[in-house]
């Protein structure tokens, strides 16, 4: 008659409590072996688009029209350059991580780049917020990636915040040039007096540039290290060594029933 599955676990206890054993045993030694990686993170809000309009420094009522905090495009945009190839690289060259990475070689500085890549995970909250996670085994250093990658991305908004005000201030200015140079008429005064007022916000606008982000959690330097998991990988090795134990006697089980002579 053939055994149940729980008789064959009572009947091979000793050899399923020595699998178990010896599995708890090699994924702590691997676990107190593997390098210690220590987490830091930022959480922020993309801020509203809008805010990049010279109204929001010389309008009225922009405020009460609209909500500092952007809405799901803002989030994309800021995701996609919190991430992006510039501010990587910029992240990159700014704290030398080809040296502290050891990397060197043909392509060093994109391995560099990938290396980084695997040591960081941006993600969105289901409350809108981007979250920002570097790891590294030096937890000054993971915090200094995070920082560098908000700073990173402020300066990428401001570059681009700039290069539209000069190209507005460049045309204007082209504008009141030609105007200048037609005859004067009372009508003439007053256009290039509006110009000229144009010019002069545009000015003030592109030396204000908005903040890309509200911060809601900033970087901290951390103490306990986040990685490996003791715990988890030994939970996880024992959960392993107990389903293939049970596998295997089962299958002997069935193998010998099968075969057994009648």
């Amino acid at each position: 008659m053939q055994d149940n599955l729980p008789q064959l676990i009572v009947r091979n206890k000793g050899r399923i409590s020595a699998a178990l054993g010896l599995a708890a045993l090699l994924s702590l030694a691997i676990s107190l072996l593997m390098p210690k990686q220590f987490l830091s993170e930022a959480t922020m809000l993309a801020a509203n688009s809008k805010m990049m309009d010279k109204q929001s420094i010389f309008g009225s009522n922009i405020e009460e029209l609209y909500s500092a905090y952007g809405a799901s495009d803002d989030l994309d945009r800021l995701t996609l350059t919190i991430q992006s190839p510039a501010v990587l690289h910029f992240v990159s060259d700014s704290l030398r991580l080809q040296q502290h990475y050891r990397i060197s070689g043909k392509d060093a500085r994109r391995k560099t780049i990938k290396k980084l890549e695997r040591q960081m995970r941006v993600t969105r909250s289901e409350y809108g917020e981007l979250e920002v996670k570097v790891w590294d085994k030096d937890p000054a250093m993971a915090a200094r990636i995070v920082e560098l990658m908000i700073s990173g991305t402020q300066q990428a908004y401001d570059r681009l915040f700039t290069e539209y005000y000069d190209k507005s201030i460049s045309r204007l200015q082209a504008q009141y040039e030609l105007m200048t140079k037609d005859t004067m008429s009372a009508q003439r005064v007053k256009e290039e007096e509006m110009v000229r007022s144009r010019i002069t916000e545009m000015k003030i606008a592109r030396a204000n540039p908005p903040s890309a982000m509200f911060l809601v959690a900033r970087p901290e330097v951390a103490v306990v290290s986040d990685k490996p998991d003791i715990l988890f990988n030994v939970a996880v090795a024992l959960l392993a060594a107990l389903f293939t134990m049970i596998a295997w006697i089962t299958g002997a089980a069935f193998w010998k029933s099968a075969y057994a002579r009648p």
